[in-house]
């Protein structure tokens, strides 16, 4: 998610090769460089979410890596205490100087080479402590453009540094939201291959089921667009679909933000004898960090959209992944 978007919406690590139908996994977008975003572990116990998808920013007052470490080290420690995993974003935040999307090819070698070498750091500095993350925030969008001719060696790179450090690590491409699978294949096309265990989408705008919370609300239906996800992923993977990883998803449409969390988890529970979907990250925990999209307003109160997020997050027996 990123201030340009006007309408709508947003895993014990085992990465399988077949379609689950086990719960979707209720999990939220949480920042812990905003005081407005920064849950407490017993807040998010309480809400019943089970994994964080954490921005690793490197803030310039930071000093570098130290500085974010010292600020991520206690939201990670303090979040496996009580069973809360954390999704690690890695992205333009994380490391500064990102080329023009219109760049020369040697300027993208040059930082993509930089910028897998910063992951390595990450993923040595925590171990196993961290089981997934997400290379780059909407890569396909125009405010954060990585063209795909550059994005599969800068994936490419990730992957082999990440898993160099942490063999078990989940790698998810992403979070993909322009909705047009093509850019997976070109990506391809440049890496020579498919260098990630997961996809991440942010499907903002889809609804949940054709007819809510109308036939004509958003930009469709979600199945048709994970079915398009789906087949571009198994073309290049043997055949075979990976995990689909929904690492942003909510809306600011506050005319059906109220239940809209229950309609998606309940939707996607639906759509896993077809697809393998087993985790969607709301977006966002609270509305500090972007405007009106949070479970909570600014001072950390519920909104309607919080009850719903619990009312399904504390119906569900058991979550697999």
């Amino acid at each position: 998610m990123h201030g340009s978007v006007l309408l709508l919406f947003v895993l014990h690590i085992c990465i399988p090769s077949c379609v689950k139908s086990s719960a979707v996994i209720p999990a939220i977008n949480t920042d812990p460089a905003n005081p407005k975003g920064d849950p407490t572990p017993k807040t998010l116990t309480t809400l019943g979410a089970k994994w964080t998808r954490v921005e690793f920013k490197v803030l310039k007052t930071d000093n570098g890596l130290p500085g974010a470490f010292k600020r991520y080290d206690q939201v990670v420690d303090a979040q496996l205490l009580v069973g809360i995993h954390t999704l690690l974003l890695v992205d333009y935040q994380t490391l500064e100087g990102v080329p023009s999307p219109t760049a020369p090819a040697a300027d993208w070698e040059k930082y993509s080479t930089n910028f897998a070498a910063r992951v390595g750091l990450i993923v040595q500095h925590y171990g196993h402590k961290v089981t997934a993350y997400e290379i780059w925030n909407e890569p396909d969008d125009k405010a954060t453009s990585v063209p795909p001719q550059h994005y599969g060696p800068l994936l490419e790179k990730c992957f082999k540094a990440i898993k160099a450090k942490h063999t078990n690590a989940t790698v998810v491409l992403g979070g993909l939201n322009s909705g047009d699978p093509s850019y997976i294949s070109k990506a391809v096309q440049a890496a020579g291959g498919l260098f990630c265990d997961a996809v991440g989408l942010h499907p903002y705008g889809r609804r949940p089921t054709p007819n809510w919370p109308s036939p004509t609300w958003g930009f469709g239906a979600l199945q048709p667009l994970l079915a398009a996800y789906n087949h571009t992923i198994a073309t290049h993977n043997n055949g075979k679909g990976l995990p689909m990883w929904l690492t942003e998803y909510g809306t600011n449409d506050l005319n059906v933000q109220g239940t809209f969390p229950e309609h998606m988890f309940e939707a996607l529970n639906g759509y896993q004898p077809h697809f393998d979907v087993p985790i969607l990250f709301w977006f966002c925990w609270s509305d500090g960090m972007v405007n009106p999209f949070g479970l909570t307003t600014a001072e950390q109160q519920p909104k309607p959209s919080y009850h719903s997020f619990y009312k399904y997050a504390h119906s569900q027996p058991n979550y697999k992944m």
